[in-house]
């Protein structure tokens, strides 16, 4: 269900405003790519050289949940496939 709510803020940011920041799509790359070591949030703001306060509160504005829900959820989703 988060998921789906995800995907469905992650669209409705992209058609309001047709723009996103610039360091989301290296952020959820990242995630993926190493979404089975633990995540930090000062090393994944450092990843993108911004805040860590900056990440979290623009993270949740953007994708519509949390960082540390919308990475729980992409471990759940990942368990699933297993």
């Amino acid at each position: 269900m988060a998921s789906v709510i995800c995907k469905t803020a992650w669209i409705q940011f992209n058609a309001s405003t047709g723009t996103e920041p610039n360091w989301i799509r290296p952020l959820l790359i990242y995630i993926e790519e190493n979404i089975t070591n633990e995540l930090s949030l000062h090393e994944m703001a450092s990843y993108v050289s911004i805040s860590p306060t900056y990440l979290s509160r623009s993270f949740k504005s953007t994708i519509g949940l949390s960082l540390s829900d919308y990475i729980m959820n992409k471990r759940i989703e990942l368990s699933k496939k297993c």
